[in-house]
């Protein structure tokens, strides 16, 4: 769902289509934007969990989830309920709004660090630490503690579970412990209120796994497409705190941190946009192309469009909708404090270094394509630096 060509063709063809054989069972992409929203949320698709974000049935040593591993994206019932009522009954808009003074802090402090005489790539520098920071920030993890969570956020990416996060749960165990004897401002404390350890740990867990990479991938994307457009970026930093707000939700619905949404399969037969989809198949819902539905977003009609390109954010106007966040009882747990980091971040970064462009020589940037399409790296140069 990458490529422009392919989501011409879709968004030519209808909102639902069947693929051709893609393994042993049938499966189904959705592309509409109102077809997705409904089989995001439809109570007869069920997450499969012996499958990967493609089509083929994983190794038995994969779907073999161990207990704690399970998270708001794969499963449904009791453990899915109790672990997303635990996260959303505390990180309310108003809470993530307090925490507004901290992310601007943990930002100021990543660019302060940054070299102002010569090449940067932004991606390692800021868009990669910068995510993890907002997290351990949100979670309470002291400072100290933080280059292992990175480290561990890196690590964990080709290792099965359980072995991937047995040490991390080790160390979020102790981390529970401590703030049940010594509460603070920060989420695990306020969800000290829950029965079993077991619990907490895996809230955390999940916060850590699901928020960074999307969040690294939609700093690190939407700046590189801001500056393919110089009018955009003039746009942002001519007033970025009214401005960041609005180019964050464009950037979302252009550069879609998860191209295509987790793989799900029909208990019973659903219907999605005037087509039956027959019970045991498997249905993929393309965020890209029904972020680029021409009929919810008519300005934008033609869905080969690169960022950046036309159709600019206009903080006056409300923001064409999207589904990057997914949508239902599996909709994004952290849409809030994601959004909240990436405006701080885009905004910060913006006000602060208005002449931001990409190093000179810099012909291509390279894409890993793979269930996140993340940019590999983004060669800057800062530019005079302007402070207030």
């Amino acid at each position: 769902m990458h490529e422009p060509s392919v989501m011409r063709r879709f968004a030519e063809a209808g909102p639902v289509h069947r693929l051709a054989s893609a393994g042993s069972v049938p499966t189904w992409v959705v592309t509409g934007y109102e077809a997705a929203r409904a089989v995001l949320a439809h109570p007869g698709l069920r997450g499969d969990t012996a499958t990967t974000a493609g089509y083929r049935p994983q190794p038995p040593e994969l779907a073999s989830v161990h207990p704690g591993d399970a998270d708001t994206v794969t499963v449904d019932a009791g453990e899915h309920a109790r672990l997303r009522g635990l996260v959303e009954r505390h990180l309310t808009p108003q809470w993530t709004d307090s925490l507004l003074p901290r992310l601007r802090r943990v930002t100021d402090g990543l660019l302060d660090g940054l070299p102002r005489d010569r090449e940067v790539d932004l991606v390692a520098a800021f868009a990669v630490p910068l995510p993890v920071a907002a997290l351990c920030e949100l979670l309470g993890v002291p400072e100290p503690d933080r280059p292992y969570l990175a480290d561990w956020l890196v690590r964990r990416v080709p290792t099965p579970p359980p072995a991937a996060h047995e040490d991390v749960d080790a160390y979020l165990a102790g981390l529970v412990a401590e703030r049940r004897k010594r509460p603070a401002d920060d989420l695990l404390s306020r969800m000290c209120e829950a029965v079993h350890d077991e619990d907490l740990i895996a809230a955390a867990r999940l916060l850590l796994v699901s928020g960074a990479r999307p969040t690294t991938t939609l700093l690190g994307n939407g700046v590189a497409a801001l500056l393919a457009d110089r009018d955009r970026w003039r746009l942002l930093t001519g007033d970025p705190d009214a401005v960041a707000g609005p180019v964050t939700e464009e950037l979302l619905r252009r550069v879609t941190p998860y191209p295509v949404g987790f793989a799900r399969r029909a208990v019973a037969p659903v219907e999605a946009a005037g087509v039956r989809i027959p019970a045991g198949h498997r249905v993929l819902a393309s965020l890209t192309a029904a972020n680029h539905d021409p009929t919810v977003c008519p300005a934008n009609h033609d869905p080969t469009v690169c960022p950046g390109e036309h159709d600019g954010p206009d903080p006056g106007r409300a923001p064409h909708p999207h589904a990057s966040f997914g949508h239902g009882r599996h909709a994004c747990l952290g849409a809030g404090f994601a959004r909240a980091v990436v405006r701080t971040a885009l905004g910060t970064l913006a006000g602060r270094f208005p002449g931001l462009d990409l190093a000179p020589g810099t012909r291509e940037l390279h894409y890993r394509r793979s269930r996140v399409r993340y940019l590999l790296a983004l060669p800057v140069l800062l530019g005079p630096e302007h402070r207030p």
